[in-house]
Formats: C-alpha cells, structure tokens, sequence
C-alpha cells in the first residue's frame, strides 16, 4: 500500500477503489448464496 503525498489524490482513489471492490464482492456472494439455496430447495 503506497499512498502519494501530494494532495492524498492515490489514497482517495484507492479508498474509493477498495469499497468498489467490498461492494462487488459482497453482491456477487449474496447472488452466489440466493442462487445456491433457491437450487437446494
């Protein structure tokens, strides 16, 4: 993790990056999960 110093521009965009990513990962799990049980039942 290397942040640039000048005006914390690289720190925003990985930040934004980052919750990008949580955000991605969460939908296509609970997409995983709803389609994995709906087939169970």
């Amino acid at each position: 993790m290397k942040y640039c110093s000048v005006g914390g521009v690289d720190e925003q965009n990985y930040l934004s990056l980052s919750r990008l990513k949580a955000r991605t990962l969460i939908v296509y799990l609970t997409a995983k999960a709803f389609f994995y049980y709906r087939i169970d039942i």
